[in-house]
């Protein structure tokens, strides 16, 4: 047993959202309509899972800007630790574009790069990636564009990919 437990919950408009916890702190939140969650979970509820799901709803009411619960990345390389780490210094209601993340990582041409790590991160929305545009359009986003959309709207972002183009500088940590 490794320790991971998985609860789902439905959250119009989403439909059902599962998170995945473990010792460590959250592993994964999941926009999906069907149970597999690509890590082995037994169906259940913990302290941080049930953080998680208080603050997600939190968020997608507009009381909420940011999360306090603790999460798990050790599964993930770490050029895609230190990306996501940059998308976490984002602030809610603005966006940066792939160039901007790659460029505070330090690597400038590393943008497509930036693009697939951001396409592995296993906690949108927690880590808000969603935030990160490409220049003239919204981008990609593995949950889904409409979602991506929605999400950028509860921080304030007209459906206008224009104004998202202007994205402002990272803050430095």
């Amino acid at each position: 047993m490794n320790g991971l437990v998985a609860e789902r919950r439905v959250l119009p408009p989403f439909g059902t959202v599962t998170v995945v916890a473990g010792p460590a702190g959250l592993r994964m939140l999941s926009f999906t309509d069907h149970g597999d969650t690509g890590l082995e979970a037994v169906d259940g509820s913990t302290t941080i899972t049930r953080r998680a799901f208080t603050q997600v709803e939190a968020y997608l009411a507009g009381r909420r800007r940011d999360f306090a619960v603790a999460w798990d990345l050790s599964g993930l390389s770490p050029f895609t630790q230190r990306v996501l780490a940059v998308c976490q210094r984002i602030p809610w209601g603005q966006t940066a574009t792939y160039r901007d993340v790659a460029v505070a990582l330090g690597q400038p041409g590393a943008v497509r790069a930036v693009g697939g790590a951001l396409g592995r991160n296993p906690l949108p929305m927690v880590i808000p990636c969603h935030r990160v545009v490409a220049c003239g359009h919204l981008g990609g986003y593995t949950p889904g564009v409409d979602l991506k959309r929605l999400l950028l709207a509860i921080e304030g972002h007209a459906d206008d990919t224009a104004s998202m183009a202007s994205a402002a500088a990272i803050p430095a940590r």
